[in-house]
């Protein structure tokens, strides 16, 4: 004989099941902290002074449980949602959106969420510059009078202006009053110098001379070349010819060679009976900078 359930019983212990028993509650990420490698981020630039791109940390007392990293902009307005890898805590991020345009200039609100898409109470913040560089050629003439610093050995002359008469000009002319071959007694040099605007970044610099051997040592040349602050020492040296007209001088780093918040120094030199008539000098350096906004 079947034994019988009564039907209060089971109305009693359906009451206790639906009484006792709650859907799932979805639990936001315990998130500790939300960093940045980049406070801002200029996307239009990405150089190692203006980084284009951010690294997104998220510290969790259980990282696995966030599963997105939501990126929204002052409005709260989603711009791009991020899925964390599986075993990492960290996403970069480019300033770009979903669509993979670069979004407006602003900072933005970094959120973690649970694959249940609820976020945690402690957000991150970056910023978004839109600036850019602007390329732009820096130009300076200068009369070859207007030097610094000589140095004139005993056996030479350094004669203003030169026997060409270019206004402005000077006469670099070794072993004029004595025959000894020795860099002390026959060199004369000249060291000049220009003040560069600021950059966001030097490209190049490169001295041009317009000059050529006097008339009486027609196969003389001359060398140029340009202090190193960074190395303390003379660097990219060229021999001008011969010629008279401009002669452009080796290209160099513009960042190696300032001193005193923006000075370049060059210099001039003949020695070993070699005379150079020289009448002006002409700086050209290319540069960025950044756009107002």
């Amino acid at each position: 004989m079947l034994r019988r359930t009564p039907v209060l019983a089971v109305l009693l212990s359906l009451a206790i099941t639906v009484i006792g028993v709650s859907p799932t509650q979805a639990v936001a990420p315990n998130v500790t902290a939300i960093t940045v490698s980049n406070t801002t981020i200029y996307p239009g630039i990405n150089t190692a002074q203006r980084p284009g791109s951010t690294t997104i940390t998220v510290d969790a007392t259980d990282p696995s449980n966030v599963a997105y990293v939501d990126i929204r902009d002052s409005a709260d307005t989603l711009v791009l949602e991020i899925s964390m890898p599986s075993g990492s805590s960290s996403v970069p991020w480019n300033g770009r959106d979903t669509g993979g345009a670069l979004v407006a200039a602003g900072n933005y609100t970094i959120l973690a969420l649970s694959s249940a898409k609820e976020a945690a109470p402690t957000t991150g913040t970056v910023a978004v510059s839109r600036q850019h560089l602007i390329a732009k050629t820096f130009t300076a003439t200068i009369a070859a009078n207007r030097y610094v610093y000589k140095n004139v050995g005993r056996c030479s002359t350094l004669r203003r202006p030169s026997r060409r008469g270019w206004a402005g000009s000077l006469g670099y002319y070794a072993n004029t009053r004595c025959g000894a071959q020795t860099w002390a007694a026959s060199r004369v040099i000249t060291i000049h110098a220009v003040h560069l605007p600021a950059a966001e970044r030097y490209l190049d610099l490169r001295v041009q001379t317009y000059g050529g051997a006097a008339r009486a040592k027609p196969n003389s040349r001359a060398l140029v070349d340009y202090w190193s602050s960074s190395q303390q020492t003379w660097i990219a040296g060229k021999f001008i010819a011969s010629k008279v007209g401009w002669h452009p001088g080796l290209a160099a780093s513009p960042s190696a060679l300032i001193f005193n918040g923006g000075w370049i120094n060059w210099r001039l030199s003949t020695a070993f009976k070699s005379q150079y008539d020289v009448a002006k000098y002409t700086v050209v350096m290319h540069y960025d900078v950044l756009s107002a906004s």
